[in-house]
């Protein structure tokens, strides 16, 4: 509970994985299956660890560099606010995460437009251009701040 809101999230995805395959005997039935289980398992933490390291990374630095507002996550959402005085425009995203074959995919929630005339299909064009990869959600980020944004 005290922990950051990219490791909370991080624990909700691996909690959700954990409690959403009942059939681990069934997969891994005898200890020969059990290097298949680690690896399975590893791959699901490494790419959830990942998707928090970016999420503090855009914490960082996201203001200075892709005009983020402000940044969080609540459950297993991530709210991104951007801000351009530049294109006049202030819009929140909320992303939802999920985990699909053990790839983190996003798609997004809600979208709240404040100022300027940027849409959800804006939005909802470049998630769909991206397929779930290494630093996804800052691919995103990136596109939507040179789309939209510059």
């Amino acid at each position: 509970e005290k922990s950051q809101d990219h490791a909370r999230l991080v624990h909700k995805l691996l909690s959700q994985y954990v409690e959403g395959n009942t059939d681990w005997v069934e997969k891994y039935p005898t200890s020969r299956h059990v290097p298949t289980l680690l690896h399975d398992v590893s791959l699901v933490v490494s790419r959830c660890r990942l998707l928090g390291e970016e999420l503090r990374l855009l914490n960082m630095w996201g203001s200075l560099k892709l005009d983020i507002l402000s940044i969080s996550c609540v459950d297993t959402q991530v709210d991104i606010v951007f801000s351009c005085l530049k294109s006049f425009s202030k819009f929140e995203v909320i992303f939802s995460v999920s985990l699909i074959a053990r790839h983190c995919v996003l798609k997004v929630q809600s979208f709240k437009n404040m100022i300027g005339n940027t849409t959800i299909e804006q939005i909802e064009v470049i998630v769909a251009s991206f397929s779930p990869a290494k630093n996804v959600l800052t691919k995103i980020v990136k596109k939507i701040h040179e789309t939209l944004l510059c």
